[in-house]
């Protein structure tokens, strides 16, 4: 029984039933795939999967995803943490996973733990670049490599993305995060890397739209972009504030306002938004919907077709969130979670790994940023 009032009624969870092949690769990794019949039933505000089954269909925990009853059980057990003192709670939490040393100033070359999980997620299943060359001149054998960091200060994920790409010429991050000293980019260890769009009106580059479905942008634009990306540095982090300056990615504006601002749809996205507020939350899930709707919303608007999103997710029960990842489902080839050995077990942080975007034209992407700024 739980002793708090638990907020999920057993329509709240999905059977696995409703989900389509899962398959692993030869590096061990889980995928999904063959998934636009069952993403869009899943996806469907009538769908039978989410809203329409019966109460007794929810204790069957061979049969859902979530059984309630274990989910509240397990609740109350993680709110009796509150009576521990903070650094008890710390010294078990550390103890309870064996790759936490890792993490410490001593071990990490990095900037923060999140350089760490990416570089595991990118172990299992590589972030490799997406070959977005065509019509690139013969030469040009190896390829710029161009990423978007969502959410991302102090950093972590940019870093690794930068130092990773060795076998490339060029490397190009576009990066949106709060404008704030707590949340900001750690601009000591990332200054090298560091082209402040904002200071020039975020439209240092000639904004290209997604004229060739195929590899983003014409080729004779592409190389254009690439040409003035390239007079800059080799490895560079354009940082972008938005039409407010505030970073705020759940403002519809400013997320227009960096899709419009970069010089390329990109290989890869990643979103490692969170709240600090919303850890160990009762209701951390749905206080976190607004602003996962709103990265992969930016993502939409700038991943290019066969590209690759990582997003961080946390509990998966409610139905906005299942309807998210079903809708995310069917934007991408293949999907699979992820857990990296540096997210804590005490956490329920989990990685969304999307490869294959399927990509929209140019008025499909507006018509959905409309819709999404319309909606809110």
């Amino acid at each position: 029984m739980c002793q708090l009032r638990c907020p999920f009624t057993p329509s709240d969870f999905i059977a696995l039933s409703d989900f389509p092949e899962i398959g692993i690769d030869g590096s061990g990794a889980l995928w999904i795939s063959k998934l636009l019949e069952s993403a869009s039933r899943l996806a469907a505000p009538s769908s039978p999967g989410i809203g329409a089954k019966k109460p007794s269909q929810a204790s069957r925990a061979d049969n859902d995803v979530y059984n309630r009853n274990s989910f509240c059980e397990l609740m109350d057990l993680r709110s009796s943490f509150n009576a521990v003192p903070r650094a008890r709670f710390s010294a078990a939490r550390s103890a309870s996973n064996m790759y936490e040393p890792l993490g410490t100033a001593a071990q990490n070359p990095f900037l923060n733990r999140s350089a760490l999980k990416l570089a595991n997620i990118d172990a299992i299943i590589p972030l490799k670049p997406v070959l977005v060359s065509q019509g690139m001149d013969v030469e040009d054998s190896l390829p710029t490599f161009t990423f978007l960091d969502l959410c991302g200060g102090p950093g972590g994920f940019s870093e690794y993305l930068l130092r990773r790409q060795d076998l490339v010429k060029e490397v190009h991050g576009w990066g949106m995060t709060l404008c704030d000293c707590k949340c900001g980019w750690d601009r000591g260890k990332l200054g090298e890397w560091i082209v402040d769009e904002n200071k020039k009106n975020a439209r240092t580059f000639e904004s290209t739209p997604n004229e060739d479905h195929q590899s983003g942008i014409f080729p004779s634009k592409r190389r254009k972009c690439m040409s003035a990306l390239a007079s800059l540095q080799t490895r560079a982090l354009h940082l972008v504030y938005g039409s407010d300056g505030s970073g705020d990615l759940c403002q519809p504006d400013n997320v227009q306002f960096l899709a419009d601002s970069m010089a390329v749809r990109v290989d890869v996205v990643v979103a490692d938004g969170g709240f600090a507020g919303a850890r160990g939350r009762f209701d951390q899930e749905a206080a976190m919907l607004p602003l996962l709707i709103s990265e992969a919303s930016a993502m939409v608007q700038t991943l290019q077709p066969k590209g690759c999103f990582v997003c961080k997710f946390f509990d998966m029960t409610l139905p906005g969130t299942v309807q998210l990842v079903a809708l995310l489902a069917l934007l991408f080839e293949r999907v699979t979670v992820v857990k990296p050995v540096m997210s804590r077990p005490a956490s329920s942080e989990r990685y969304f790994l999307g490869q294959g975007f399927r990509g929209f034209d140019e008025e499909e992407s507006k018509e959905g940023a409309v819709s999404t700024r319309q909606a809110r």
